[in-house]
């Protein structure tokens, strides 16, 4: 059972949830130049991505795109945010597409959770050095989770538990079904045991993580927005993360 938080724009908080703090928030709105410059002290590009700001949005598209996913990994990229949150958290931003005959089977998927699997910052630079190849995020050395939360060609959004691409828990894909050039709410949710998706305000999946089918629970650490090429873009607006409060 889940309740809203009385705030405004506030996280849909689990049952055992009695308060949430606001830790980030980046609407992407704003005078072009000033955003650039803010992306620069907190974003990481890695692989082939190209990242535009507007001033009401970030777009995210690779830099060689096309309609088949390439088997170039580098063309695919991962946006990391370089801030460190809790285990216990919600994070919940604003997310676009275009239209399907674009791009038939585009991919996009958030990582959470990331940090190097003996508790290393993800950019120690003891750590094998990532570049889009989708490996190296998901069966390298770096422990987190991941869901695809736009996969058209697939149909289903998927949450994987690395190291090792486990697949815990699916649901539809909820965002594909919902339609292009038009903005879809998200919501992932840590808290305890629960690993939660909402897209529109309803569930796409929810999972107890009981720290041993797939291996010890995950702790805090950094989020990062992933896309194949074989999405032409992705706009973001209003990302807001949360941590949360037995």
């Amino acid at each position: 059972m889940s309740q809203t938080n009385g705030k405004s724009g506030g996280p849909v908080l689990p049952a055992g949830c009695k308060q949430s703090k606001l830790l980030y928030e980046n609407r992407f709105e704003g005078e072009t130049a000033q955003r650039e410059q803010e992306a620069r002290r907190e974003w990481i590009m890695e692989g082939g991505g190209i990242a535009t700001w507007s001033e009401s949005h970030l777009r995210l598209r690779s830099r060689n795109f096309m309609v088949q996913r390439s088997k170039v990994e580098t063309d695919h990229f991962v946006y990391w945010l370089n801030k460190d949150f809790p285990a216990d958290f919600a994070m919940t931003w604003e997310f676009r597409y275009p239209p399907r005959e674009q791009n038939p089977e585009g991919l996009a998927i958030v990582f959470f959770s990331a940090s190097g699997i003996h508790g290393e910052d993800i950019f120690d630079p003891k750590l094998q050095k990532r570049d889009g190849i989708f490996e190296r995020y998901y069966d390298g050395d770096i422990h987190c989770y991941h869901t695809s939360y736009l996969a058209m060609g697939r149909g289903s959004s998927n949450l994987r538990k690395n190291k090792g691409f486990h697949l815990p828990a699916s649901g539809d894909d909820l965002v594909g079904k919902g339609g292009s050039e038009k903005w879809h709410q998200l919501q992932v949710t840590r808290f305890g045991d629960l690993v939660e998706l909402r897209v529109n305000g309803q569930v796409c999946f929810a999972w107890e993580d009981d720290g041993k089918k797939y291996g010890p629970r995950i702790g805090g650490g950094k989020l990062g927005f992933r896309q194949q090429n074989n999405l032409l873009w992705g706009d973001y607006a209003n990302l807001r993360v949360w941590g949360l409060n037995r």
